[in-house]
């Protein structure tokens, strides 16, 4: 169920369904991520890592369509890119097993998730730009550190608090507002139920 859900966020996310302000942050790397912490076994990590890496292959293939080959970002290195979805996900199975072993409160999880997502986006993009400069025949003419220098402070720190954004809400927020919620709807329940069962007792005469 969990990886339905991630594979629909990929998609609403990935894909442009909108242009301007309405179009959403793309989710991707929080959603490999997040797959990475929910899997409960190798065999879920390795179905969602399989899944996802073919949804968004998928996804970029139709969203570009017949301008697929001439994209800018359609290079021999793009098919490094499951390099860098793999290591999120691993950062995500270390979060998991991170979580298993200690027990703190919802203030200091939050803080490591968002530690831990922050350090597996500087991962990613290491490694998926390290692709890029070395594979997609660019970038001949510039050094290693004119390249980084260029691109690091301009968009890794984008990657990250999207990435961040997305995991911290869809691992701790989203399902604590559902849980309280049920929990107040439980409560309202309970006291119609009450009130109804008061008031078919008879009066004392």
């Amino acid at each position: 169920m969990r990886l339905i859900l991630l594979v629909i966020l990929m998609v609403v996310t990935r894909f442009p369904l909108s242009q301007g302000f309405l179009h959403l942050f793309d989710a991707s790397w929080a959603v490999f991520f997040l797959c990475g912490l929910w899997s409960r076994s190798l065999k879920e990590l390795a179905l969602g890592f399989f899944t996802l890496t073919f949804v968004s292959i998928g996804v970029d293939a139709v969203a570009l369509g017949p301008k697929l080959v001439a994209s800018y970002c359609m290079t021999p290195a793009y098919m490094g890119m499951p390099l860098a979805y793999l290591s999120l996900m691993l950062f995500g199975r270390l979060l998991q097993h991170s979580e298993s072993q200690t027990q703190l409160n919802t203030l200091l999880t939050s803080l490591r998730l968002v530690c831990v997502a922050l350090v597996a986006s500087l991962v990613a993009f290491g490694v998926s730009n390290w692709l890029f400069y070395q594979f997609s025949g660019y970038f001949e003419a510039m050094t290693a550190g004119e390249y980084w220098g260029r691109v690091f402070w301009r968009y890794w720190p984008s990657y990250a608090v999207i990435m961040g954004g997305y995991a911290l809400i869809c691992h701790y927020l989203l399902p604590r507002a559902v849980a309280l919620y049920q929990g107040s709807q439980a409560i309202e329940n309970d006291a119609i139920l009450t009130s109804n069962s008061s008031s078919k007792k008879l009066p004392n005469e």
